[in-house]
């Protein structure tokens, strides 16, 4: 009866100690700081994370990646290309080939 009380509290004591470990790790790591989430937020992240997923293709979209992602390139690439050859023609210098 002893043993089996000594025994317990042993195990008491091991569980108070390995609590106030975790208090005390909480603690350092800002625990119990929890910030109050936003829906709105948190539904443009989700959102956001998704995109490929739901993404589809319309006139619209198929419109914009034409123009900003193949016209808009290939007119900054030819305006650079054009000043590049002003400067060689300023300078006497033959054009300079790119690409």
């Amino acid at each position: 009866m002893q043993e089996e009380r000594e025994r317990e509290s042993r195990l008491y004591r091991e569980r108070e100690d390995r609590r106030e470990e975790e208090e005390e790790e909480e603690a350092k790591m800002g625990g119990g700081m929890e910030a109050k989430k936003n829906k709105f937020v948190e539904d443009w992240g989700a959102a956001r994370e998704n995109l490929e997923h739901n993404f589809r293709w319309t006139r619209r979209n198929f419109a914009l990646i034409g123009i900003f992602g193949i016209a808009v390139p290939i007119l900054v690439y030819k305006g650079i290309v054009r000043d590049f050859h002003m400067q060689d023609e300023d300078a006497g210098r033959p054009y300079r080939k790119f690409l």
